[in-house]
């Protein structure tokens, strides 16, 4: 199950990456149609908001020497391909540990609901004891 989960979250992470990698790329160097510039520029903040997350987190290790300081403003995109690796990886994580934090509420929320069938009604006895077909008084005498 848990490889399943890591699948599908590659799977989402590398549509996004795609999406809004080519979006950025196509909307900054070929541009769009006028009917599409709306689109195309919409899905460019949505992208570059994505990128802010694990771009720190690449600056910040640029900062120490562990990766490469960032490099370029007119061809951002491709001179920093690690920079969108790195996301790409980023995402992934993130999209795993929601499905991993979806998967573990939906059990303890099928747990809580299997408990509260199990108890018992208002205060009850959960169970009947005894033979439920014979009902309260004397014994009859014959």
């Amino acid at each position: 199950m848990n490889m399943r989960r890591l699948l599908i979250s590659i799977a989402v992470a590398a549509i996004l990456t795609g999406v809004f990698l080519g979006n950025a790329y196509l909307y900054t160097n070929v541009g769009y149609p006028s009917a599409l510039d709306r689109i195309g520029s919409a899905l460019l903040y949505v992208g570059f908001l994505l990128a802010v997350p694990p771009g720190m987190i690449w600056y910040w290790l640029g900062s120490v020497g562990v990766v490469p300081e960032l490099r370029g403003r007119e061809s951002f995109i491709q001179l920093n391909p690690g920079l969108w690796i790195f996301c790409f990886l980023f995402y992934v994580l993130v999209a795993y540990l929601i499905a991993v934090l979806w998967h573990w509420i939906k059990a303890r929320r099928n747990a809580r609901r299997a408990a509260q069938q199990d108890a018992p009604p208002n205060g009850g006895s959960a169970t009947q004891l005894g033979n439920s077909e014979v009902t309260g008084g004397p014994p009859s005498v014959s």
